[in-house]
C-alpha cells in the first residue's frame, strides 16, 4: 500500500495523471483566496459549518469521529 499523499501532493498527482479532470490554475487561486478571506470569520469555525450543513453531527457527537472507532473497538478488546 502506498503512503497517504498530503492534499498539495495528491492534487498534483491527479493533474499529472488524469485524463478528464483538470485543474485549473485561476480556480485554485480563486479558492485559496476565498479560504483566506475566511480565515478570521465564523464561516471556517465549527459553527459556522453547521450553519451551512444542518445536518453534520453536533462537535459533541461520536458520530464518525476516528478516536470513538478506536476507543469503542479497544473497549470490545478489553471486555471480558
Amino acid at each position: 500500500m502506498e503512503p497517504l499523499l498530503f492534499p498539495r501532493e495528491s492534487g498534483k498527482f491527479i493533474a499529472e495523471r488524469s485524463r478528464d479532470v483538470f485543474v485549473e490554475e485561476e480556480g485554485v487561486q480563486k479558492a485559496a483566496e476565498m479560504l483566506y478571506n475566511l480565515r478570521h470569520s465564523d464561516d471556517l469555525t465549527i459553527s459556522g459549518w453547521q450553519k451551512a450543513n444542518p445536518l453534520a453531527p453536533a462537535p459533541t457527537s461520536d458520530q464518525g469521529s476516528p478516536s470513538t472507532a478506536r476507543t469503542t473497538q479497544r473497549n470490545r478488546i478489553l471486555e471480558p
